[in-house]
């Protein structure tokens, strides 16, 4: 194999591999509207904890032990449009 072939199989393999990571890379990147982290509650926590929230995530509040909801504890809220339904409860 001369030299000349070596140099465009070698240019048409680092092609091929750039356009496959681009396209890739593309794939992975989220769109859309994302929700801040949800309302922090006194004497309760939501899970997940973690973020990024976003369009069509959840969250569910639980009291502590020992504290009782105003409503109905664990009823998630959903990002919709980038802001948080409903309210959570709170824990007293």
């Amino acid at each position: 194999m001369n030299l000349q072939l070596i140099r465009i199989y070698l240019i048409v393999i680092l092609a091929t591999f750039n356009s496959f990571m681009y396209v890739t890379s593309a794939a992975q990147t989220t769109s859309g509207p994302t929700c801040a982290d949800p309302p922090v509650i006194a004497n309760g926590t939501y899970t997940p904890a973690a973020g990024p929230y976003t369009d069509g995530a959840s969250v569910s509040y639980l009291c502590d032990t020992g504290w009782e909801p105003d409503g109905v504890s664990g009823l998630p809220l959903n990002c919709t449009s980038g802001a948080w339904d409903g309210t959570p409860p709170n824990c007293k």
